[in-house]
């Protein structure tokens, strides 16, 4: 997801160990306006886990709003965790089950929404906590 911010990119400089060349042009002075990418990240985690990495705390707070106004059981905890910040749900929202949920897709949905009308927008999705079961690797 990114997200246009005020200020504009650091400017160049050279990492230890690598030599600049006089012949590379200068970076131009960047203006105040400048588009800028900032990257975040929303995950849902264990059954019942949602965090918000990189996000600032305005938005977290807003979308904790958003979660205790769409998922029914509310927010049972909230903490920081590795740098993001973790909201815990009463009940499993993200376990399987039989005929689907629709509580927990509405939640995803609100949130993705609640995103965008703030100005983020979904970059890509993947899946990288997919573990392989036993089931599943003796196949």
């Amino acid at each position: 997801m990114g997200n246009p911010a005020k200020d504009g990119p650091p400017p160049f400089q050279p990492t230890d160990g690598i030599q600049s060349h006089q012949s590379v042009a200068q970076p131009q002075h960047v203006q105040p306006n400048a588009f800028r990418t900032q990257l975040a990240c929303v995950t849902l985690n264990l059954g019942d886990c949602i965090r918000f990495i990189r996000f600032p705390p305005e938005v977290v707070a807003t979308m904790q709003g958003i979660i205790n106004a769409t998922w029914p059981k509310g927010i049972q905890a909230v903490r920081d965790y590795a740098g993001s910040r973790e909201l815990k749900l009463h009940g499993y929202p993200w376990r399987p089950h039989y005929k689907g949920n629709d509580d927990s897709r509405q939640l995803v949905l609100k949130i993705i929404e609640a995103l965008h009308d703030i100005g983020w927008v979904l970059h890509a999705t993947a899946d990288l906590s997919k573990k392989q079961t036993a089931r599943e690797s003796s196949k």
